[in-house]
């Protein structure tokens, strides 16, 4: 009679490339870690037990998506490296290390989420996360193009928890002359805020008129957003 091994037994340790580019879903049964270059250009790709990254890049393309399948941990850990793209993230998601496992010698690091993608992708991009959303270090980065289009990260779940740096850049050539709310994380409740975020963003002068305005943050209950504010 053969063994049975829980999936738990099992493991895939990804410090290469792993590319899914499949019109339906790609599973890996056991834990999955990565370490370099994980990229999903189409389909679902389904972890079925627990999910980290402890370098590199996890990209999510073209509204693919990735599913954390794990009755006792549905959560992708994005404790080092770079989450990205365009895309749906069906689990809770976790940057940095979580203070509760790792102790304070251990907990350095340069994670972060940035909507959109590599060299070759699309500028602007949305993250959807279907659960929660905890920052527990690293960076949101966000970025605001010529036309005014912005990266989303769009939390569905329970909540977000925020913690670590925001950064934000805005073209110099992105000049509303009407007051404009970008609204660049969305949440159903939130809880904290980021640690660090642009003490000072850009202000700017609209023609003719010489009308200045100003580009400050706003935070309510279901969003965090940025806004320009006439000055002059």
């Amino acid at each position: 009679m053969s063994e049975y091994r829980s999936p738990s037994y099992f493991g895939v340790h990804n410090y290469g490339t792993v590319i899914v580019d499949a019109f339906g879903n790609v599973g890996i049964i056991g834990d999955y870690t990565n370490g370099n270059l994980t990229r999903i250009d189409m389909g679902t790709l389904i972890i079925y037990a627990k999910a980290r990254q402890v370098s590199g890049v996890f990209e999510i393309r073209d509204n693919a998506s990735v599913k954390v399948s794990n009755t006792s941990d549905n959560a992708l850990r994005i404790e080092r490296g770079t989450i990205a793209g365009q895309g749906t993230i069906d689990a809770n998601l976790t940057l940095g290390f979580d203070p509760l496992i790792y102790p304070v010698g251990q907990r350095q690091t340069d994670a972060k989420i940035s909507p959109s993608g590599g060299p070759d992708a699309p500028e602007i991009g949305t993250l959807t996360i279907v659960h929660a959303f905890q920052i527990f270090d690293g960076t949101m980065a966000i970025d605001v193009n010529a036309a005014g289009l912005f990266d989303k990260v769009i939390v569905q779940g329970q909540y977000a928890a925020l913690a670590g740096t925001l950064t934000l850049s805005i073209s110099q050539n992105y000049k509303p002359a009407q007051l404009v709310h970008l609204d660049f994380l969305r949440y159903q409740s939130v809880v904290g805020d980021f640690t660090t975020k642009a003490s000072m963003l850009p202000t700017y002068t609209v023609q003719p008129g010489n009308q200045v305005f100003r580009w400050t943050f706003i935070k309510t209950s279901t969003s965090y957003a940025i806004y320009n504010l006439l000055i002059n």
